[in-house]
């Protein structure tokens, strides 16, 4: 189960610091004496963060601090943070409309009431007074700053008079007051006021067993919500469980009765979940974790980690090195066979992951997957050897999202597509076939003639025919390697075994045919306008009628191409194409049967070709088609496309 898996990771890893804290972001602290007077401006705490794999793009967080449990979600009727939130339950100042203003300044000053009755602490009965003091004289605390009429935002403050803030301050960011150089919430008295208030809490709620412990535990009114940062997910954050639609309820069991999870162990799993999430890696042990978490695509967002402790961070960090293509990482992985320096990971740990997707509010789970390390070192190498390919075209990025997001169908983002998606993740974690709706779409987009404004088509996507490529070898065992030389020798040892493979390497040689007479066309006339724009599509669906047309058009390019050019580079250049185009074809023909006679070319051309020879048909024309680019042994310049 997920949330028990989410559970011991946040026990393994220590996510909550203390009993009722946990770390959160804050973003300014506020010196204050004891009498509630500033010491100093409120010193800004936020930091730029560098995304991990990515050009050099950073994010600004607060100061990871540890602090009170937090009050989450905020429901439509206010609540507050004890002793720590943002500048609109502190002070009463926002600069975006407020509702139920006074409301929120209340409960945040009777949370300090309460709390300095309680324990007596000076550093709250300074806290109280320094807010009382700011909420009716605002600009003593920007006499440090000076005026921000000029450079600063409009805003207004609890009496409704307009103010002016420093840009830096966000409606989001998070005060805390320090009281004799220590945060106010970290004083002990007031973490055993806060400790005995929420166990008080905890007595309240209605008691139940434990899906996640099978315990009787105090039972969660409301479980906490996590950003899952994709398209369709709600930015305030989803809920993994939730219980408040009328289907719920068919049993006559109201909201937690439907889902019966400790208060505890919600806090837990959230926590967890969090840590997982985090774009720059979580908080553990009061260090740094790595980053645990890869978006698949706009809607779907991965999470994954190892159950043993801190000991195996290298596994995580190959993962994310593989994931957003990192030439150096998958270079290691592809070599570690042939060169004997394995990389270190446990035999004995198990590698956990699950993907999410998001409607509106709550979290979808797609998948939930667990291999050891060593069967997920094997997956990545089979991946990555699977859509290895050679070309010296233009090299898109190996990142993941990037090589799924080429399969996506045009202007849809269906549920439909969001499935095939997460099973191709599925299948490269857990070394299963691939989704063969992921080839029908592949296929099918690899045909559609794409223009830019200019009106010219657009470079073959090299990540397409990378899918077409894993797909056909790991599904169909057919033998595509990452070069046309290579497949060759692979497929001309099989061709005679059955008459499927006879037929599969027909259909690679048409490719071929296809992309030499495309070369031919395109040196003969000197056309923007390639062959692949009118003809590949029928040539995948109606090959022998499309085939004889093409076969009729051959020759008239090769003797074009055998007349004298504009000057004698290009002269040269010509000829050589045309003696390369006409030795590629005697060669592919000779291939398909030695006692060819080209009379009969009607009869060994197929009518039709079910989907995965039309696969083939395209992984011979783009393996044709780049081996054009490389340089030739006799010298010969090398084509530029």
């Amino acid at each position: 189960m997920i949330l028990q898996e989410l559970v011991k990771l946040c026990d393994s890893e220590e996510l909550i610091p203390m009993p009722d804290f946990q770390w959160r972001q804050t973003h300014w602290h506020i010196n204050i004496d004891a009498n509630g007077k500033l010491l100093g401006p409120p010193v800004c705490v936020k930091e730029e963060i560098p995304v991990p794999n990515t050009n050099n793009r950073t994010i600004t967080q607060g100061l990871d601090t540890i602090l009170p449990w937090t009050i989450q979600p905020r429901t439509n009727e206010p609540e507050s943070e004890f002793l720590c939130d943002n500048i609109t339950y502190t002070f009463g100042f926002y600069s975006k409309e407020a509702k139920k203003l006074d409301k929120k300044m209340s409960l945040y000053q009777r949370y300090l009431i309460d709390a300095l009755s309680a324990t007596n602490d000076p550093g709250i009965s300074a806290q109280l007074k320094c807010i009382n003091m700011i909420r009716t004289k605002p600009q003593m605390l920007f006499n440090y700053w000076g005026d921000f009429s000029q450079k600063g935002k409009k805003a207004k403050d609890a009496e409704g008079n307009s103010i002016f803030l420093p840009k830096e301050w966000e409606d989001t960011d998070v005060f805390v007051f320090k009281f004799e150089n220590k945060l106010v919430v970290h004083r002990q008295p007031v973490i055993d006021y806060w400790q005995r208030l929420r166990q008080n809490r905890r007595e309240e709620l209605p008691k139940g067993q434990c899906l996640i412990s099978g315990k009787i535990a105090a039972l969660a009114l409301k479980h906490m919500q996590v950003k899952l940062g994709t398209a369709s997910a709600d930015p305030k954050g989803c809920s993994v469980v939730s219980f408040n639609n009328n289907a719920f309820t068919s049993y006559g069991l109201k909201k937690n009765a439907n889902a019966q999870i400790s208060q505890e162990n919600m806090e837990k799993y959230a926590v967890a979940l969090q840590m997982l999430l985090s774009p720059v890696g979580g908080k553990s042990k009061n260090v740094k974790c790595a980053v645990h978490n890869y978006l698949l695509s706009k809607e779907i967002r991965a999470v994954f980690w190892v159950d043993y402790p801190k000991k195996d961070s290298t596994i995580t960090e190959i993962l994310q090195g593989c994931f957003h293509g990192n030439i150096s990482v998958i270079k290691e992985l592809l070599d570690s066979p042939h060169t004997g320096k394995q990389i270190e990971i446990n035999n004995a740990v198990n590698f956990l992951c699950f993907t999410m997707a998001a409607a509106k509010s709550r979290v979808i789970i797609l998948s939930d997957l667990k291999t050891t390390l060593p069967k997920l070192q094997q997956a990545l190498l089979a991946y990555y050897n699977d859509i290895e390919l050679h070309t010296n075209e233009h090299e898109p990025s190996l990142c993941l999202k990037n090589i799924l997001e080429s399969a996506k169908p045009e202007g849809k983002n269906c549920e439909g597509s969001r499935n095939q998606i997460n099973a191709f993740f599925q299948a490269i974690v857990m070394f299963t076939p691939y989704p063969l709706g992921i080839l029908n779409q592949t296929i099918t987009k690899s045909l559609v003639v794409v223009r830019d404004k200019r009106g010219k088509a657009r470079y073959i996507d090299t990540n397409l025919f990378r899918l077409i490529k894993a797909i056909l070898n790991r599904n169909f065992n057919y033998p595509i390697q990452s070069t046309l030389e290579k497949t060759m020798n692979a497929m001309r040892k099989q061709k005679e075994d059955s008459i499927k493979n006879k037929k599969n390497f027909q259909s690679y040689q048409l490719g071929r045919i296809f992309a030499v007479i495309e070369k031919a066309q395109k040196e003969a006339i000197n056309s923007n306008e390639e062959l692949n724009t009118r003809f590949l599509k029928s040539a995948t669906m109606t090959p022998a009628r499309t085939f004889l047309h093409l076969l009729e058009m051959f020759p008239n390019y090769i003797a074009k191409l055998n007349k004298s050019g504009r000057n004698e580079k290009e002269e040269k250049l010509k000829k050589y194409w045309a003696q390369e185009c006409r030795n590629t074809m005697a060669e592919i023909f000779a291939d398909i049967n030695s006692d060819f006679n080209p009379e009969d070319i009607e009869n060994l051309l197929p009518k039709r070709l079910n989907l995965e020879e039309q696969g083939i048909l395209l992984m011979g024309y783009y393996q044709q088609r780049a081996s054009f680019f490389t340089k030739k042994e006799n010298g010969q310049e090398t084509d530029q496309e």
